[in-house]
């Protein structure tokens, strides 16, 4: 009977080791993916903005060359087989002339101008389309499609400009942008007739330029940016199929060992902390091939440019080492320090249940100084001033009030205005047997529906910001260790003041 329930007791510590192993497996996918995705999502975003920039520089170039005809009320040219005078100009005076030696010459108006380019540069197979349109056009021709005529009706909002990808020529991606053409005094000479008045919205311009090209490079950098974050997955889920297995072996040992665990709480931090222990080495690895693969491509290229070779073949292969291969180290190392930074934080987290606390007085004024003295390069970077005031003593762990303190400071000038000079303010006093501090700063400041959240582990208000996330989940626990209580007081653009208070 004892062996039956020492086999079941083996089975559920088995079961929970597996299920906890598949946890921190989703977990490491979730956060692999999560970064993929960010980085894929900012390369989309780029190419977007790319062809947007070229619309935009389309359409400035097309306005200017309208302008330039509208400033002289028009152009004349020879009557052609292609351009014949323009009938729904008919209205306008003098549209066609005639010279003394009988060559016929006609208007050619801002719009007419417009057409006869776009016309060119489509049989020319340019990748840009040029359209002049309105709700209410002189000519049929120049009717709004669909999506035109939504953006127009956008125009008369008050909206300025419309974008967006759309599906043009066969089945192709193209960049559309539309704004609206104002009307001014010099359209009048053509336009008056319809009614318009000076400052109307007259109609709109679209231009639409092929995301081929920028789609094709995204593409390249997609699949740069999934092989590497592909390889760090599989590096860091050996690491932990190596935590499982060590588990496995923990369990057989706490097993053999005849004794019951202590707590479920425990044990799972026992071995979380295993699993991390172990992912530090895929860490390790991944950042010296990193290493090697860089020095061995300065070394590659030094050897290409002293050989004999084809200039198209060098160019090609120092193209690859200089933008491919350099761009995917930098991702590869910029996201392995990311990892490096979450295993490092982890470790101190679960590290501050199990750290026994020394107690002692501490005299927090020289504690203080001698976090500003760590912190001088980044005040100094940030142009802040930190201020002092006689702060009372206090009993705790001396590393610890370092942490909490520091971690404190370093988030105040992470956050301060840039626009204003930044001043952390660091007071204290006692009350009711405890010593209360208080690191106030006039940054940006944080909403009131955040102040709970910002202790919990992993949150982070603003994105852009390095860190992981865990640096006030740390306060919090070191705090409470100490039987005291952490709390925040303030308002977006009026600071922040993070109270600690701890007992005497």
């Amino acid at each position: 009977m004892k062996n039956i329930f020492t086999k079941i007791h083996h089975m559920k510590n088995n079961q929970a080791s597996i299920g906890y192993t598949l946890t921190l497996i989703s977990f490491w996918s979730i956060l692999i993916i999560g970064l993929a995705a960010w980085n894929i999502y900012n390369i989309k975003q780029a190419a977007n903005n790319e062809a947007l920039i070229m619309a935009r520089a389309v359409f400035d170039g097309d306005l200017q060359y309208r302008r330039w005809n509208s400033n002289h009320g028009g152009v004349y040219v020879p009557v052609t087989e292609k351009t014949q005078p323009n009938p729904y100009l008919s209205h306008v005076p003098n549209r066609d002339l005639t010279t003394s030696d009988d060559m016929k010459f006609t208007l050619i108006n801002p719009a007419y101008m417009t057409r006869q380019v776009n016309e060119l540069m489509k049989e020319a197979g340019i990748s840009r389309r040029g359209h002049i349109t309105s709700l209410n056009p002189l000519r049929p021709e120049n009717s709004p499609d669909p999506w035109e005529a939504l953006a127009l009706k956008e125009f008369e909002k008050g909206v300025k400009e419309v974008s967006s990808i759309e599906k043009i020529e066969n089945g192709e991606d193209y960049m559309r942008m539309m704004r609206p053409t104002i009307t001014e005094e010099r359209c009048l000479k053509c336009h008056v007739a319809q009614g318009y008045k000076v400052g109307d919205v007259r109609g709109g311009i679209s231009v639409s330029v092929l995301m081929s090209p920028q789609l094709e490079k995204a593409n390249k950098e997609i699949t740069s940016i999934s092989t590497g974050y592909g390889v760090i997955w599989i590096l860091g889920l050996a690491g932990l199929i190596m935590g499982w297995m060590q588990q496995k072996r923990l369990f057989n040992k706490l097993e053999t060992s005849n004794k019951e665990l202590l707590g479920i709480n425990s044990d799972y931090e026992q071995l979380l902390s295993v699993t991390i222990h172990d992912l530090r080495s895929p860490i390790v690895n991944i950042q010296g091939y990193s290493s090697e693969l860089k020095s061995s491509m300065h070394e590659l290229r030094a050897e290409l440019q002293g050989r004999e070779i084809t200039a198209d073949i060098k160019e090609k292969a120092l193209s690859i080492i200089d933008r491919t291969i350099d761009e995917e180290l930098r991702l590869i190392t910029s996201n392995t320090q990311k990892i490096d930074a979450l295993h490092n934080g982890v470790i101190r987290f679960l590290s501050l249940r199990i750290t026994e606390l020394i107690m002692e007085e501490i005299e927090m004024n020289a504690l203080m100084s001698g976090i500003t003295d760590s912190l001088r390069s980044t005040v100094h970077r940030t142009g802040a001033r930190i201020e002092i005031s006689a702060l009372p003593c206090c009993t705790a762990d001396r590393d610890m009030m370092m942490q909490v303190f520091t971690h404190l400071i370093r988030n105040a000038l992470k956050y301060l205005r840039p626009e204003h000079p930044g001043i952390i303010r660091v007071s204290g006093y006692k009350e009711d047997k405890h010593s209360i501090y208080c690191v106030e700063d006039n940054g940006i400041g944080i909403s009131p529906e955040y102040h709970k959240d910002i202790f919990e582990i992993f949150h982070k208000l603003d994105v852009t910001v390095n860190g992981i996330g865990l640096g006030l989940t740390i306060v919090k626990r070191i705090v409470e260790r100490h039987g005291g209580k952490v709390w925040v007081e303030s308002e977006v653009g009026k600071g922040s003041r993070f109270y600690v208070s701890l007992p005497v």
